[in-house]
């Protein structure tokens, strides 16, 4: 048996040799096929089914209550949580998170800055994830600290394991180190690192123990309690809870619950879905190729088997050989595809998107390795070993009495194999019309307009003295009355003012600013931070409960003016829209047309959020902008900062470079006047960035399918093509020499050709509208159904046909008639 292996790995070994171009494209295709499919997969798994590092994760859950007319959840504060944990009986322990989950915060440590993603919880949030350390601690009662100015000792964070290796270098000594958060001025002790795959929030980074003012619900459900239960517990609390049926009033309320695997995989679960039924019809496609191109050798083979039949091989001899020849290209096919597995999966979590979870738990797997590989060796056997032996089962003779006049491809094998390259041509065209609609979709993305001005535009954050402020207004006595209460929150707003003013006249002393302003905070924050109601004045107190919620953002002066936003009616605001002067506001057209529809609302008032007494005048109208979403402009309130509070953001538009604006920055915001420090920079361009990873990636995957799937059926046309005209030449060569034109001959072999792709173009279109409607989530202002995309695949599919038939084609005109004629 050994020496019989030997003797057929020799044979196999020759065999491959003899044909370099045939043995060369079988393992590309093999690798390419393999490679793809099992990197996507691995994604899939690490991403969507394998589960949390948390004990019984099905039994962890969120819990949200949505008001009447809201887009989306609302928070509870800390006082309703801790309310509902005492009375809940379907949890058997419930933390909170801040209301907007994850965001990224400037961390210093030591000389080097860092940004880093955020997600603040309460001390017993690991606690009822069940969840443990990989190194350290998780958090623990007592770790929680109040939020802001009154943290008096080191705020207790745990790393993700990701960012322990990537940004710490993976250091075990990172156990008790200290690092800086110098917008709130924190200085934050490393406490533990998270086991790997513990990526929830998603996209978290750091947890940091702290008492935060508006938080999500998450719990554990107790022994016997069923998600429903849950939430039916929770709504029952939502609307007999004091604050907040002060706030919304009775029976206004909804209630969500998701389990914690929905939350983090989220929307990344159907994108990668699609991507995989994508590589999986790129497999399809190779496998498909790699039989058409097998089919087509064995039935060059067949002449050869024979002879080997008729010169006493036995049947499970050829059997053992041709099984050795299709397992030395599938193994070859098989390591060229973990090579690009690795290679390829490393890309992907390069170029993914840094809101895909569990990025640093990605890894290629067993089992999609294993499966693509067992496909293609399936399909290596089906075609390279079956048609060889079926063509020996009947008179043994005929294959060597053959003279090929017409070649030695039968009707049935030509009719296959002309199956087969459609079929190829079909599911090219489907990959190729998923990526067209991607790419127009992302196009009309990049190209949005936002309805302001983002060049040269910029974010500063800094760090004001918020522990100095509080310090020198807070009365030192231990109890406070109303009057104090009142006298300190206005001496810390002006302290708070007069911060902002002096970190803006130095700004504006620098020449390469233009203009600057506070902002309440990043754009695009989402539709669900920092959002209120307002009544207009023709309204009663209950007709505006069912007002939509808005956008509020507190500017400066000189707002607009640096957004380049304009004034569509009314006034901007100016320097004496104070703290003591008259409640103003401007509003965006999607206001106006919502309460005060067909109306002048320039002049009218509303009852602003939280005190129906008050009423604030509109002075101002502007269009809507794209400030709180990406893609899409959010009604927006805008209210003077001096009239309500700023927090340390600023807009500012520059001239120059952006390494001589951010050298301008330092210089212009020092550790000294106002007592302000730098915290971060970033231009809006960057801040838009992330609003476009998603739909990137996803765009530059399907792209990368769609190549490979033109080039895989460009390959499968020109192999039938080029078969039928060596399959044909003397037929074609008899057809010259009684007076055929060579372009004639020519044109018959692109039309055979061209009609074999449109066929496959034809179902691959029936294909596209069938498939090209799941994506209709991933696609922007972009109609799954899109005619001029579907054309313009449909078009560019049948020119790649073209051009790779017509090299097969020109060798028509090589043909000798006379050699021809003397074969006859």
């Amino acid at each position: 048996m050994t020496d019989a292996l030997r003797l057929d790995l020799r044979y196999a070994t020759r065999a491959i040799r003899r044909a370099p171009a045939f043995s060369v494209t079988v393992v590309l295709i093999l690798g390419l096929g393999i490679g793809l499919t099992s990197a996507m997969f691995s994604v899939f798994k690490s991403v969507v089914l394998t589960r949390l590092p948390v004990h019984e994760q099905d039994r962890v859950v969120e819990l949200a209550g949505v008001a009447a007319g809201a887009a989306t959840e609302f928070p509870i504060l800390p006082e309703q949580l801790e309310r509902f944990r005492k009375g809940t009986r379907t949890l058997a322990d419930v933390a909170g998170l801040a209301h907007w989950r994850v965001v990224t915060a400037a961390i210093t440590d030591g000389d080097r800055q860092l940004r880093l993603r955020e997600s603040v919880v309460t001390d017993n949030f690991f606690r009822v994830l069940g969840a443990a350390p990989a190194y350290g601690r998780l958090f623990r009662d007592g770790d929680e600290a109040d939020w802001g100015a009154s943290a008096n000792h080191p705020v207790a964070i745990v790393l993700s394991y990701g960012t322990w290796r990537k940004a710490f270098g993976g250091d075990t000594a990172i156990i008790g180190h200290h690092l800086r958060e110098p917008k709130l001025n924190w200085s934050m002790t490393v406490v533990g690192v998270a086991l790997p795959g513990l990526d929830y929030p998603r996209g978290v980074q750091y947890w940091i123990a702290a008492r935060y003012g508006s938080l999500d619900v998450v719990g554990r459900l107790a022994a016997g309690a069923t998600s429903e239960m849950a939430r039916n517990d929770f709504l029952a609390f939502l609307n007999r809870d004091p604050e907040l049926l002060k706030a919304f009033g009775s029976k206004s309320f909804g209630a969500q619950v998701h389990t914690v695997e929905q939350t983090v995989t989220g929307d990344a679960k159907t994108t990668l879905l699609l991507l995989s039924g994508a590589v999986s019809l790129l497999m399809l496609l190779a496998c498909v190729n790699v039989g058409n191109l097998l089919l087509l050798r064995a039935v060059g083979r067949v002449h050869e088997m024979a002879i080997r039949r008729a010169i006493g091989a036995t049947v499970g001899d050829l059997v053992r050989q041709l099984l050795t020849e299709s397992g030395l290209l599938a193994v070859a096919g098989g390591v060229l595809g973990v090579v690009l597995a690795h290679v390829l999966l490393g890309a992907l979590v390069r170029l993914a998107p840094s809101g895909l979870p569990r990025l640093d738990s990605i890894a290629v797997s067993g089992w999609p390795l294993w499966t693509a590989a067992g496909v293609t060796a399936a399909t290596v056997v089906l075609f390279g070993v079956l048609p060889s032996l079926g063509a020996l089962r009947f008179d043994l003779t005929s294959p060597l009495h053959s003279d090929a006049r017409s070649g030695t491809e039968g009707r049935t094998v030509r009719r296959v194999r002309r199956i087969l390259v459609a079929s190829q041509i079909a599911l090219a065209l489907i990959v190729l019309a998923g990526a067209g609609l991607l790419l127009r979709s992302l196009e009309r993305l990049t190209d949005l307009d936002t309805g302001y001005a983002t060049e040269h535009l910029y974010l500063l954050s800094v760090s004001l003295p918020w522990m100095q402020m509080e310090a020198e207004c807070r009365p030192q006595q231990a109890s406070l009355t109303t009057t104090d209460s009142v006298r300190w929150r206005r001496c810390d707003d002006r302290m708070n003012f007069d911060a902002h003013d002096q970190v803006m006249a130095q700004l504006r002393s620098s020449r390469d600013v233009v203009t600057v302003s506070p902002t309440f905070g990043p754009p695009f924050l989402g539709s669900n931070v920092f959002m209120a109601k307002i009544v207009a004045d023709w309204q009663t107190e209950p007709e505006g409960k069912g007002n939509p919620w808005l956008g509020l953002d507190l500017v400066g002066p000189e707002f607009f003016r640096t957004l380049n936003v304009p004034i569509l009616r009314g006034r901007s605001f100016t320097d004496a829209d104070r703290e003591d002067a008259a409640p103003v506001a401007i509003i965006t057209e999607g206001v106006a047309r919502r309460l005060w529809p067909n109306q002048d609302v320039v002049g009218r008032r509303y009852h602003g959020p939280g005190n129906a007494d008050s009423l604030i005048t509109i002075v101002g109208v502007t269009p809507d902008i794209h400030l709180r979403e990406y893609r899409q402009a959010t009604p927006m309130v805008f209210r003077p900062y001096r009239q309500v509070f700023a927090q340390g953001y600023f807009l500012i538009k520059m001239r120059g470079a952006e390494s001589a604006v951010l050298a301008t920055i330092r210089r212009a915001v020092p550790d000294r006047g106002a007592g302000a420090q730098f915290a971060s920079f970033q231009s809006i361009d960057q801040l838009i960035a992330p609003q476009l990873a998603a739909p990137r990636f996803e765009t530059l995957l399907l792209s990368i399918f769609a190549v490979a799937a033109l080039v895989l059926a460009a390959i499968g046309l020109y192999g039938i093509t080029a078969s039928s005209v060596n399959q044909q030449k003397r037929e074609l060569g008899v057809r010259l020499a009684l007076g055929a034109t060579p372009g004639g001959l020519r044109r018959m072999v692109l039309t055979q050709a061209l009609t074999i792709a449109a066929a496959g173009a034809i179902v691959g279109l029936i294909g596209a509208l069938a498939v090209s409607r799941l994506l209709t989530t991933m696609l922007f202002e972009i109609s799954p159904f899109d005619p001029l995309t579907l054309a313009a695949v449909s078009v560019l599919l049948m020119l790649v046909a073209l051009l790779a038939a017509y090299p097969p084609a020109r060798r028509v005109t090589m043909i000798d008639p006379a050699r021809a004629l003397r074969a006859e």
